[in-house]
């Protein structure tokens, strides 16, 4: 299966997608990889699928001279390495079909977790999820639930004192 998390930047993409790892480990017994694709870092250039393949294969056991210095060969040994696996693998911030085309494992119990800021329309069989910003009251709700809403009043109240519990 493969199923990408579309949106703007900042929207929380990656956040479900560690999320989603973390719930979905115990599906997937023999691992879990993630690859930061660097598809729309400002510091980074995107990366290079054989160096992406080169990242998942080390994670996956090879190094050194069992990884093939070819993009096709690469992608050959990934596949056959994850043939029968259950690993879930998320490709994050991908900035294309073609940067990530190479990395689908093609097996029937793998599945493939991709985020990106642009709609990946060109992949086949994919699940995707579009992410909006949330509305100012869900995301207000979210914010207190997250942080908890005793820690938001003890710092407002740390804010409002000298330390004494008098007003500053």
């Amino acid at each position: 299966m493969i199923a990408t998390i579309g949106g703007m930047a900042g929207v929380g993409k990656t956040a479900l997608a560690v999320h989603a790892v973390h719930v979905l480990a115990p599906r997937f017994r023999d691992g879990q990889v993630f690859v930061d694709l660097h598809g729309h870092s400002q510091d980074t250039a995107p990366l290079d699928p054989a160096d992406a393949l080169d990242r998942l294969l080390r994670a996956l056991g090879p190094t050194g001279e069992r990884i093939p210095a070819h993009l096709d060969d690469r992608a050959g040994l990934y596949r056959s390495l994850l043939a029968g696996q259950r690993v879930l693998i998320v490709l994050d911030d991908a900035a294309s079909e073609a940067q990530i085309r190479p990395l689908l494992s093609g097996g029937a119990r793998c599945h493939v977790l991709i985020t990106s800021r642009r709609r990946l329309t060109g992949l086949d069989t994919t699940q995707t999820l579009s992410l909006d910003v949330l509305p100012a009251t869900d995301a207000i709700t979210l914010f207190i639930r997250t942080v908890g809403e005793r820690r938001l009043t003890s710092a407002s109240r740390d804010r409002n004192d000298d330390g004494n519990g008098r007003p500053a």
